[in-house]
C-alpha cells in the first residue's frame, strides 16, 4: 500500500496527484475511498485559490475608469476643420491645468458622485445642445472642472443632479465656450499670418463670441476672414465713438459699452467710413453720430420699429434679425396648483365616497344606529354619529356632489344648472396621458440604454393640457363645496372606523377596508373592491399633486417614477375593476360613464339595489324623519 499521509503535499502537487488518479484509474487502487475523498477535495480547493489568487493579480478597473465613463457626453459625429481639432487640444490641456489646481485634493472621483454624474450627463446626451457646447462637454476635463465649479463655487447640493445640470448648461456657454473661439480665431489668424490692432481684435473677439463659427472642415478659415471684414470695419469705427463721447457733448455715463458697441454697429451697417481722423476731427460726420447714438438709445429701450427709426432723418431703417414675438409664450394660460391639488381632492371624494360607497355606508349605520341594530348608545362612536347627522343637513348632497363630478370630471348624469359648462374635453385629455405613460413604459422596457436616452416630450405635453384643463375648470364655487365634501367624507370614515363599528361589523381583521366590504355586502347588496379602489384613490391624487407642481425644466428622475408608478397602479387597478364581458348584461346595472379606454379612471357606476332603491338613509336636506330607508 501506498503512504497516504498527503499532508505535506503543496496545493500543486496535490492537484497534480489527483490529475493522475483520475487518468490513470489502476493507481486509485493503492488509496482507500476516503483518502481518494480527500485528495479530490482538497485539489478542488486548490484550484479555487489559484483561480481566486489569479483573479487577485488582474489589474482592477480603476473607480477612475468608472467616472470617466459617466463623464462622457455624446461627441460631434462630423469631421472637424483642422483648425477646430487643434483648438480643442488646447482647451483640453488647458483645463487639465486648471483641473489640476482647483479640483486640489477632492476630484469628482473622490466625491462618490458617480451615480449622480451619471444623471447629469444622460439629460445632457439627451439636450439639443450647439455644436460648441456639445464639442466643449465631450472634453472630460471641462465638464470635470464645471462640475467641481459648481460644488465649491456656487454650493450646489451633491446630490442635487437638477441643479448640476443647469449649472454646467449655463456655465459651458461663457468660460469654456470664450476660450476655444479664441482658440480657433487665433490659429486661424495665425494660418492666414494677419496681425491686428487691439481694437480690431477685441471687435473681432465680440464678433466670434456672438455669431459663432462653424467647425465643419475646409470652413473655419473662410468664416474667420468673414468676420475680419465686418471687426476691421466695426473696430475702426468703435475707435471714433470713443473719440466722440470723449468730446463730453452728450452725458459721458450714457457711453456704456452697450450702447458703443450698437452705435459703431449702426455707422458700419449704414456704409460710414471716415477716411482719417482729421476728417473726423473736422465735424463732417457729427450727424451720422448723432444719429447713431439716437438709434442706440432706442435698442436700449426696446424700440427698434423701423417706421419709428425712419421719422430720425438719415437713419434707414431699423436693424432687426427678425425674430418674432411669440404669444404662445406669453399668453399662455395661467397654471393654478391649488386648483389641481383640489382637483384631486375631488378625485379622491369621488372614488372613496361615491365608487366605495363611503357615504352610503355611513348613511346605513346611521339609519341603523336609529333603529336600534347598531347598539352604542354613548361613547365616541354615539357622538360621531349624532354630529353626522347634524352637519349632514348643511353638508352638499348627493346631487350636488354629482353636479361637481360632472362639471369637472364630465362623470355621470347629474342634471346640470343652467349656463353650466361641463369639462367636456377632461376624459380624453386624462385617457391620453394614461395613454402616452403607457407608451413611454413601453418604450423604456424595450429601447432604454444609457446610451440612448427616451423622450419624454409627449408625456410631458399631456401633463402640461391636464394643467391648462383643471386650471380653468375646478372654478367657481367647487374648491370649496370639495372641501366640504372631503371632511364630509372623513366623518363618514371616523364612524365607519370607529371601534364601537369594528368590534360589530369589522370580522376578525377588525380593519376599516373589512368593515366596508362587510356592510356593502350585508345592507347594500354590493361586492366593493375595497383594496383596488383605497389604491386608486390615493395613486390617482398622488397623479394630481404631481400635474400641480409640474413644470418641465424641474422634474426630478425619482419624482417622475414616482409618477410613472402612480399611473401603473391606477391602470393596473382599473382594469381588475372593469366588468368582464360575460358578466355584461346581466343582474345588476351599470350605468357607465366611463373613458375612451377607460385606462387608470375609475368610472362612475353605480348599482341599483332592492328593486331599484338605494339602501341606506339618504339625506333630502330635511330631517330625520324625512329619510328613506
Amino acid at each position: 500500500m501506498v503512504d497516504t499521509r498527503f499532508d505535506l503535499l503543496s496545493d500543486d502537487q496535490t492537484v497534480k496527484l489527483a490529475e493522475a488518479l483520475k487518468a490513470q484509474p489502476d493507481l486509485s487502487r493503492d488509496y482507500p475511498t476516503p483518502a481518494l475523498l480527500e485528495i479530490n477535495r482538497r485539489a478542488e480547493a486548490a484550484r479555487l485559490a489559484t483561480t481566486a489568487s489569479a483573479l487577485h493579480k488582474l489589474p482592477l478597473k480603476a473607480v477612475e475608469d468608472s467616472v470617466a465613463e459617466v463623464l462622457k457626453v455624446r461627441d460631434l459625429t462630423y469631421p472637424l476643420d483642422e483648425i477646430v481639432s487643434k483648438a480643442r487640444r488646447a482647451t483640453s490641456e488647458y483645463y487639465k491645468g486648471k483641473l489640476a489646481t482647483t479640483a486640489g485634493g477632492a476630484p469628482i472621483v473622490k466625491r462618490n458622485m458617480t451615480a449622480v454624474v451619471a444623471k447629469v450627463t444622460k439629460r445632457l446626451n439627451a439636450r439639443g445642445l450647439e455644436d460648441i457646447e456639445r464639442l466643449l462637454l465631450a472634453l472630460p476635463a471641462v465638464y470635470e472642472q464645471l462640475l467641481i465649479d459648481a460644488l465649491d463655487k456656487e454650493k450646489i447640493n451633491p446630490q442635487d443632479d437638477q441643479g448640476l445640470f443647469d449649472y454646467v448648461l449655463r456655465s459651458v456657454r461663457v468660460e469654456p465656450r470664450h476660450y476655444l473661439l479664441n482658440e480657433i480665431v487665433g490659429a486661424a489668424l495665425g494660418a492666414e499670418n494677419i496681425k491686428l490692432e487691439k481694437d480690431e481684435l477685441s471687435a473681432l473677439r465680440d464678433l466670434a463670441f456672438q455669431r459663432g463659427i462653424s467647425l465643419r472642415d475646409g470652413t473655419v478659415r473662410s468664416a474667420v476672414r468673414k468676420l475680419l471684414a465686418d471687426a476691421q470695419s466695426v473696430g475702426n469705427l468703435r475707435q471714433y465713438v470713443d473719440r466722440y463721447a470723449a468730446r463730453g457733448e452728450i452725458d459721458t455715463a450714457q457711453f456704456d459699452e452697450s450702447i458703443k458697441s450698437e452705435m459703431a454697429r449702426f455707422l458700419f451697417a449704414r456704409g460710414v467710413t471716415i477716411p482719417s481722423l482729421a476728417a473726423f476731427e473736422s465735424g463732417n460726420y457729427d450727424e451720422y453720430f448723432a444719429l447713431a447714438f439716437d438709434h442706440a438709445l432706442r435698442v436700449s429701450e426696446g424700440s427698434n420699429d423701423p417706421v419709428d427709426v425712419a421719422r430720425t432723418k438719415g437713419a434707414g431703417g431699423a436693424e432687426w434679425d427678425y425674430t418674432i414675438r411669440r404669444i404662445s409664450e406669453s399668453d399662455r394660460p395661467i397654471i393654478r396648483a391649488e386648483l389641481i391639488r383640489a382637483a384631486g381632492a375631488l378625485y379622491t371624494t369621488f372614488i372613496e365616497g361615491e365608487q366605495m360607497y363611503v357615504y352610503d355606508i355611513a348613511d346605513s349605520l346611521l339609519t341603523a344606529w336609529h333603529r336600534g341594530e347598531l347598539d352604542i348608545p354613548d361613547g365616541d362612536a354615539a357622538s360621531q354619529l349624532n354630529r353626522y347627522e347634524i352637519l349632514m343637513r348643511d353638508r352638499p348632497t348627493e346631487e350636488e356632489r354629482q353636479m361637481h363630478y360632472k362639471r369637472v370630471f364630465n362623470i355621470g348624469d347629474a342634471e346640470m344648472l343652467s349656463g353650466t359648462v361641463v369639462n367636456e374635453t377632461f376624459p380624453s385629455l386624462w385617457d391620453n396621458l394614461m395613454y402616452e405613460v403607457t407608451r413611454y413604459i413601453d418604450k423604456i422596457e424595450r429601447y432604454y440604454t444609457e446610451e440612448k436616452f427616451i423622450s419624454r416630450t409627449y408625456v410631458y405635453q399631456a401633463i402640461q393640457d391636464l394643467q391648462y384643463n383643471l386650471s380653468e375648470y375646478m372654478t367657481g364655487s367647487t374648491p370649496k363645496k370639495t372641501a366640504e365634501m372631503y371632511h364630509h367624507l372623513q366623518e363618514a370614515l371616523d364612524i365607519i372606523g370607529s371601534d364601537d363599528v369594528l368590534n360589530h361589523v369589522g370580522g376578525r381583521r377588525k380593519s376599516i377596508l373589512a368593515a366596508i366590504e362587510h356592510i356593502g355586502k350585508a345592507s347594500l347588496g354590493v361586492a366593493i373592491p375595497a383594496k383596488n379602489l383605497v389604491e386608486m384613490a390615493e395613486r390617482g391624487n398622488d397623479i394630481f399633486r404631481f400635474i400641480a407642481n409640474f413644470a418641465p425644466e424641474n422634474v426630478a428622475d425619482d419624482e417622475f417614477q414616482r409618477f410613472l408608478d402612480a399611473c401603473k397602479a391606477c391602470i393596473v387597478n382599473q382594469a381588475a375593476l372593469e366588468p368582464r364581458r360575460e358578466d355584461e348584461g346581466n343582474g345588476d346595472e351599470f350605468e357607465s360613464n366611463g373613458y375612451r379606454n377607460g385606462n387608470g379612471y375609475a368610472t362612475a357606476r353605480r348599482r341599483t339595489h332592492r328593486n331599484g332603491n338605494r339602501v341606506g338613509g339618504r339625506n333630502n336636506g330635511g330631517n330625520f324623519d324625512d329619510w328613506e330607508s
